[in-house]
């Protein structure tokens, strides 16, 4: 299909991309491979950041209520909540990880990372709005927090081209709740804010670098799905007899 650039958006097409990037006959922007085993499984994250994470639990534990979470998943699929010894028994805890629960605002991060790993740019904001586990719209915020966290995490790990962060709550502050490498599916309140992160991904590519990093505006936008219901809405209302 002579295609020049790969931006792989699929949790699936990670790790296959990254480690097949050679050989896959354009140019392709992901992170490294062990970034990538370490993303997609919330047990192996504990291994690098244990101490950004939400406090981890055993099936020892007696610290209820705790949160069962599938150390390989998306978009909340699966996760429960635990009240009782004889709950946290039937989870796997091959498959699950137990970790303390956490409480609103959930915060997203939407970065981009160059080629050498460096920070380009980080936009978080809240998710105002969420339908099956995508935001509809989102806050923009400026915490200096959350900002200060993903720098770090970036000294841990390395990661190249778009990436998503997402945190909430704890007690003691922010914990990191997980890393998507790639972009988020709410990407389209980041742009709207402003910061077109797939348009500078584009441009990264192309030139290697990118020549302007903008400012977010901050305030409450829409995702591009809550747009596109507000224009059928509007359609739907026009035709009505």
């Amino acid at each position: 299909e002579n295609i020049d650039y790969l931006i792989p958006l699929v949790d699936e097409e990670l790790a296959i991309v990254s480690a097949n990037a050679q050989d896959i006959g354009c140019k392709v922007i992901v992170s490294p491979y062990e970034t990538i085993r370490h993303t997609t499984d919330k047990g192996k994250l504990y291994d690098v950041l244990n101490s950004f994470l939400p406090q981890r639990h055993g099936h020892d534990s007696t610290a209820f209520p705790l949160i069962a979470k599938p150390k390989i998943g998306r978009g909340g699929k699966g996760v429960c909540v635990v009240y009782t010894s004889e709950e946290l028994k039937r989870f796997d805890e091959g498959a699950y990880v137990f970790q303390e629960i956490l409480e609103v605002p959930e915060v997203t991060v939407d970065t981009l990372f160059g080629f050498s790993g460096e920070l380009l740019v980080a936009v978080p904001r809240v998710r105002a709005k969420v339908e099956q586990g995508i935001s509809v719209s989102g806050e923009i915020i400026n915490d200096a927090e959350i900002l200060g966290m993903v720098g770090k995490i970036a000294n841990r790990m390395t990661f190249i081209g778009p990436i998503n962060f997402q945190f909430m709550l704890s007690r003691n502050g922010y914990k990191l709740l997980e890393i998507n490498a790639r972009s988020s599916g709410g990407m389209g309140i980041t742009i709207q804010s402003g910061v077109d992160i797939p348009k500078m991904t584009y441009e990264l590519m192309c030139n290697g670098n990118v020549a302007q990093i903008p400012v977010a505006t901050k305030g409450e936008f829409p995702n591009f799905e809550e747009i596109i219901n507000r224009q059928k809405a509007k359609v739907f209302a026009s035709t009505k007899i």
